[in-house]
């Protein structure tokens, strides 16, 4: 910026107050490419609309830099166009007037903060006040949207492990806490794996269970996403999985014919036997959900099975056999068939917090136990139904 004494006019002014002869006032100091104008005791630029001084002489364009406030400013780096910094990377300030700071230091008011310092109303601190943040070298009360406070300085995204909470940077609570639950779902594959094991048993196919969930439950807890708190939780209801079956004949006649010993001579007769099933099997367990924004999340659920199907048998024996010399022949020989069907294991398709698949429910063996009585005497034997030699 231009600058001119003022000594000159001082004593011209003081002079022309007084009644003495008429004195010339000297010629004020002026800049490069500025003349002094006795008539009007100013200080007149010399160069052309559209010219800038450099080093006293005019010029239509500056050999180096950009014109700043009419003189060549060799860096190029003219400040609020009055200001010529030093630096082509130093930092125009206009908070207070012009004026620049070197590059990487902040303006305050008229001072410059260095890199570990912040401007707090007009001056350089090295920790800004409680309750504030250093955002971009000034101190603020909040950081602006995208950034969060981290032991005093507002940043982009928090440190590993933390994350924005309440404007700062905190690791999240990670105790559960019980919250009211979502509506949960039994996922198909709890379901797929209790038709399977139904439907395993000899001669029954096409069996779906229907499932209903009991009231559910859930908790909730803290958790960093990108950053960012937010909330995982898990819900989780009791599940009954079910079906119904009519009598169906799961082994018997007329495919199997088996000859009963009595061991007396070397007697026996030839009988037919069959077992059916009829009732209802339910599974009890689990159906839930983990919401889980901060990284893997799933249904999950688990399930075991059991039944209360009704097992019955039928016995037809054909032939007579003659035991101490009696003949004994159909109908007078009489039999009964006996079988269990049950269940082993549980199914667990992932938990809360993991999403693994374990265990399993499988159908255990079936064996039919076949007794005919022939008179007084009896005999028996044992046909393994399940699995199928």
């Amino acid at each position: 910026m231009r600058i001119k004494s003022i000594l000159p006019l001082l004593v011209c002014f003081v002079l022309s107050g007084l009644t003495l002869p008429a004195v010339a006032c000297p010629p004020g100091d002026c800049d490069d490419c500025e003349t002094w104008d006795p008539e009007t005791e100013t200080c007149e630029w010399d160069c052309s609309s559209g010219q800038c001084c450099d080093g006293g002489s005019c010029v239509d364009d500056c050999p180096t830099g950009s014109c700043c406030d009419g003189s060549c400013c060799d860096s190029g780096n003219c400040c609020n166009s009055t200001t010529c910094c030093p630096n082509s990377d130093d930092v125009c300030c206009t908070d207070s007037g012009s004026y620049c700071c070197d590059s990487g230091e902040t303006c305050c008011q008229g001072s410059c903060c260095t890199t570990d310092q912040c401007c707090d109303d007009g001056t350089c601190v090295s920790l800004c006040p409680t309750g504030e943040c250093c955002d971009d070298g000034t101190c603020v009360s909040s950081c602006p949207t995208g950034k969060c406070c981290s032991n005093g300085t507002c940043v982009s995204s928090c440190p590993t492990g933390k994350c924005c909470k309440g404007g700062e940077c905190e690791s999240p609570d990670t105790t559960w806490s019980t919250t009211a639950g979502v509506s949960v779902t039994a996922d198909d594959s709890i379901k797929e794996k209790v038709n399977n094991a139904i439907n395993s048993i000899p001669c029954v196919s096409g069996v779906e269970v229907t499932d209903v969930i009991g009231s559910v439950n859930g908790k909730i807890r803290e958790c960093c996403g990108g950053g960012v708190l937010q909330h995982e939780v898990c819900s989780w209801g009791s599940l009954k999985l079910s079906a119904s079956l009519g009598k169906i004949k799961i082994w018997g006649p007329p495919t199997f014919v088996e000859g009963v010993d009595f061991g007396l001579w070397g007697a026996s007769i030839n009988v037919e036997a069959g077992v059916f099933i009829e009732g209802d099997f339910e599974a009890g367990g689990t159906a839930g959900l983990w919401t889980n924004p901060c990284g893997e999340g799933c249904l999950y659920g688990s399930a075991s099975l059991s039944t209360t199907v009704t097992v019955s048998g039928s016995v037809t024996a054909f032939g007579c056999v003659r035991i101490w010399g009696n003949d004994y022949c159909t109908p007078t020989v009489s039999g009964s068939v006996s079988a269990s069907i049950s269940f082993t294991g549980t199914y667990n398709f992932h938990e809360c917090g993991s999403c693994v698949v374990s265990g399993d429910i499988a159908l255990d063996d079936i064996t039919a136990s076949i007794s005919v009585t022939v008179g007084s005497y009896t005999g028996s034997f044992n046909k393994t139904i399940y699995p199928s030699s």
